[in-house]
């Protein structure tokens, strides 16, 4: 509740600040709260660019087989399964 009532604070300070801004354009998180999903979002990596996406999958399964690569609804996949399914639809 407190984390609500301080996202309708800022909602009513960017009003008070700009009163024909649209309703959608009005922030509701604090600068701390954007500083913090900017600092959680800053997940880039470096990683073998000249590698294709099914032979870094082979190398994190090789690594790590056991933890969930991919996740969707009810589903999940570990990286050995993962490069198992994979493996199995290969052509070549």
């Amino acid at each position: 509740m407190e984390r609500m009532a301080g996202h309708f604070q800022t909602m009513l300070e960017a009003i008070v600040a700009d009163p024909e801004q649209k309703l959608s354009r009005l922030p509701m998180l604090t600068a701390a709260e954007k500083q913090q999903l900017t600092e959680w979002n800053q997940t880039d990596a470096e990683y073998p660019s000249a590698l294709c996406m099914h032979e870094l999958v082979e190398a994190q399964a090789a690594r790590t087989p056991m933890p969930f690569a991919v996740e969707h609804a009810d589903q999940r996949l570990t990286y050995r399964e993962l490069e198992q399914r994979a493996t199995s639809w290969r052509i070549f």
